[in-house]
This record gives structure tokens, sequence and C-alpha cells, in this order.
């Protein structure tokens, strides 16, 4: 039985008391951000999404000589980190090594890995970059685009036509007041479990975040029969770390829950030593056989 968590826009606390057709999620921005021709508008996220939002309104006429505002609680507009041992995160090798820690530690490290998953493309960066030049030094128009990372939003109020927030600086630790006419939450999406898993909830085992606990082959811990498996896919961040939601790895982990239902490796899932050790045991094995190899040579040499 497959299984998963259904994405939804995440609305910050902050934010859902002023939910309108003004302050939206960018899953709306298709159908909504021409509406907002002419207005003031702050883009509200540090990642790709709310840089595309961005880049779209400075480079439309349609917000010529207005005020974009751009807020990001991360210290800069971070580019999304694709470097070659990064991509090492992404492997079967990196993910199986990742389920084997403990949770707490799991954890830790995915608030490390946040920019190998989430960050704005350095293209995008540098389009928004070279528009900002233009509009500063080579148009006509004043449009207004401030740039403000390590800003922390507290609240955001409705004022008649507008919106008020207020912001935390996180640099010099002041508090900031905005007044906009429109809000766009670049603030990523929230996971919930399928309405369709409720008659199943109190036998699934879930962790302290609530969500399912999964075995190395992404079966779901429930107290059913042993030949009655629930599958979980999209729904392992926690166990199997950042490449879960990519799919990138969709054919290793079909393979994954396909021999774990048969029983027996239909797929050969053996894979030779990542080129970075990341656990202990990996350095072990690899010493071990560099001294195995030097003996050999040392015999061969007598």
């Amino acid at each position: 039985m497959p299984s998963g968590w259904c994405p939804t826009s995440n609305i910050p606390a902050w934010a859902r008391a002023a939910a309108s057709d003004q302050c939206f999620h960018n899953a709306q921005a298709a159908n909504r951000l021409d509406r907002l021709s002419g207005q003031r508008v702050a883009v509200i996220g540090g990642g790709q999404s709310g840089a595309e939002v961005l880049l779209h309104l400075i480079s439309s006429d349609r917000f010529a000589g207005r005020e974009i505002e751009w807020i990001s609680m991360r210290p800069n507009f971070l580019p999304l980190d694709d470097s070659p041992f990064t991509d090492e995160l992404f492997t079967p090798g990196y993910v199986e090594n990742f389920h084997r820690l403990p949770q707490g530690r799991r954890e830790t490290i995915l608030e490390q890995q946040l920019l190998a998953g989430d960050g704005a493309s350095t293209s995008t960066l540098k389009a928004i970059y070279r528009q900002l030049y233009t509009l500063r030094h080579l148009s006509e128009e004043t449009t207004a685009v401030n740039m403000t990372p390590h800003r922390e939003v507290l609240n955001v109020t409705r004022e008649g036509s507008e919106y008020r927030l207020i912001m935390r600086n996180g640099f010099d630790g002041a508090i900031e007041t905005r007044t906009v006419d429109a809000v766009v939450l670049a603030t990523g999406y929230a996971f919930a479990i399928p309405d369709c898993m409720a008659p199943l909830m109190n036998r699934i085992a879930l962790d302290e975040r609530g969500h399912y606990r999964l075995n190395a082959s992404f079966e779901v811990e429930w107290d059913g029969p042993d030949d009655r498996r629930i599958y979980a896919l999209n729904a392992g961040r926690l166990s199997h770390g950042i490449a879960e939601p990519q799919l990138s790895l969709m054919a290793w982990r079909s393979a994954k829950i396909v021999n774990s239902l048969l029983g027996r490796a239909q797929f050969d899932l053996d894979l030779p030593d990542p080129p970075v050790a990341w656990s202990s045991r990996h350095t072990t094995q690899s010493l071990h056989h560099l001294g195995a190899n030097a003996r050999m040579t040392e015999s061969g040499a007598r």
C-alpha cells in the first residue's frame, strides 16, 4: 500500500489572520501577481520561489515606479549549493548512511544542509542583480527595490487597504516596519498525512514531529500483519535525508521497495564505495583496504 505526504502551502502563523487576495502564498502567484499592477508589493522568502517572484515584479512594466520589497530571514540572498561534493548528498550511498544515524543527529545535519536543496539558483540571482543595475543606472523609471535580508517577520496586519509588516533585523537587532499594498508569501510548503490514511492512524508509529517512522526500505512501522505493508515516498526527509523529495533517486527507491516486497534482491543495489567517506565505518574499511593493498604490494616486491 503506497502512502506519502501531501504538500500544502505553508502560511506562517503571523500571516494567517491577514491572508486574502492581496496577501497570498506564491502557489497562487501565476493567477494573482499581475492583478497587483501599480501596487507596492512585499515578497517574503529568500528561496527560489521568492527570487522568481521578485524577478518577475522588477522586470514588469506593470510595477514600474512602484516600491518592491524582498524580505528574507537568511543573512543574505544565498545561492543554491549545487557543487560536486554537495551532489553526493543525493546518492544512494549517502542516504543509506544518513538513515543509520540517530534522529537528533539527522535533524542537526538537515539544518546544516538547507542550501543544498533550498536556495535560489545562481542564474536567477544574477538576473536580479543585472535588473537592479538597469533600474538604478540605466532606466528613467524610479522603481524602488528594497533588498532586506536577515529580517524575521513578526507580524502582518491589515490596516484598511494596506498591510503593515513588523520585522526584527537580525543584523543590528532593530525593529522595523513596512507598509505595502500586497504581500506574496514565498514561505514554502508544509506536509500532512493524506486523509485516506485516517482509519489507520491509531495503528501507525509516528515520531516526535508526527512523521512516519520508516525503515531503510521506506516501509512504515505499524502494528498490522507482517504481510500487510505500507510504504511511503516523499515522506522521509527526516529519516532518509534531503534527497527524499527529489526525483533523482526515484529508480533506486522503487527498487528498494520491490526488493522489500519480494523478500529477495530482484534488483542488484550493491554500490561501489562513494568518493566521500561519510561514516567512520567507511573510513575504517578504506584504511583496512589500503593496509591490505600495501601488504600485497610489499609481498609482491619481495
